[in-house]
């Protein structure tokens, strides 16, 4: 393995990501300058916001993942390389090398193991308490508290009026969404959920070839690739980042996961970013972080469904755990 080459590679794609997103926020400052009216404008300015826009985060999103998985992997083989002749693995003798297949491990980082919550990286352009507040500053909370309030009132809102009050809170503290609701409300997010049900049937299989027959597993975070189409979700968590824990067992050619899905998300606003349905920019409410008065805060929930398939194929039957399918 050339590390020096995986380790290049790596740097060009977390490279790749900051340039998209530094090209993102050019492009959100320009449309909100040009003086472009009409219907072909209005057109042209919903498929950004609502097409384009998304599809280039996920492509942020997905870049730097990939590139932090690679630096990952030279990471671990100059370990394992720095290790290599320090003395006999556990279970050997007389220096023998230990196994050469690692049956705990696949390439696309599931492992055997209990669910294990991987460490996720969130981006703040808005750093709390570092500015001092203004005059204009309390007439515009008031405003914007109130719409928070108000918007408790809007059907359908409720998920992201709670969750912008809480932001308000100023603690800091979890907020927890219902996701089967958040599934069964957005076609987007339960794609996603089935997104991360397939990589985890992947990294299932993979395990089972190496010779595990029933096990618990738990697997890397991911971006999600469906941005939510319900306003109520795109204001609740937008894009987010999902992982997975399992338990598996086999029978015959038959596999059975118990998976549960977790969704997480950092509730925060960024800079040169706007809101898709208000097209209010993030910098108004962003503001309010600067000066010390709404705090970001972590953002989770969860699912839980049954999977069974013929190993091999891509027909899983999946259930909840009350027995309710979902053919997919």
């Amino acid at each position: 393995m050339n590390l020096t080459a995986m380790r290049g590679v790596a740097k060009a794609l977390g490279d790749c990501s900051q340039d998209l997103s530094d090209s993102v926020k050019r492009l959100d400052q320009l449309l909100r300058s040009v003086d472009w009216r009409g219907p072909d404008a209005e057109q042209f300015l919903h498929d950004w916001r609502t097409k384009d826009r998304p599809f280039a985060v996920r492509g942020i999103t997905h870049l730097g993942e990939r590139g932090a998985f690679l630096q990952q992997q030279v990471t671990d083989q100059e370990t394992s390389s720095n290790s290599d002749g320090q003395g006999s693995a556990p279970g050997s003798s007389n220096g023998a090398p230990a196994s050469p297949s690692d049956t705990s491990t696949t390439s696309s980082g599931y492992s055997i193991g209990p669910g294990h919550k991987p460490d996720i990286h969130w981006d703040e352009d808005f750093v709390w308490g570092s500015q001092s507040a203004t005059p204009q500053d309390v007439a515009s909370a008031a405003e914007w508290r109130t719409k928070g309030e108000l918007a408790l009132l809007v059907p359908g809102l409720g998920d992201a009026a709670r969750a912008y009050l809480h932001y308000w809170d100023n603690n800091g503290e979890p907020f927890h969404i219902d996701y089967d609701r958040a599934a069964a409300e957005d076609s987007s997010i339960q794609h996603n959920i089935d997104d991360e049900i397939r990589r985890s049937m992947t990294g299932a299989e993979e395990l089972i070839e190496q010779g595990n027959q029933s096990f618990s597993m738990t697997g890397p975070a991911s971006g999600t690739q469906h941005y939510p189409v319900t306003e109520n979700w795109q204001k609740t968590i937008g894009g987010y980042q999902q992982w997975s824990s399992a338990e598996v067992t086999t029978s015959g050619n038959t596999a059975t996961m118990t998976i549960t899905v977790h969704a997480e998300d950092y509730y925060n606003f960024n800079k040169g970013q706007s809101d898709i349905a208000s097209e209010t920019p993030d910098n108004v409410n962003g503001r309010f972080c600067e000066i010390g008065w709404a705090k970001p805060f972590p953002t989770s929930g969860d699912v839980t469904r049954v999977v069974t398939w013929e190993l091999g194929s891509n027909n899983p039957t999946i259930s909840t755990p009350s027995g309710t399918h979902q053919e997919r």
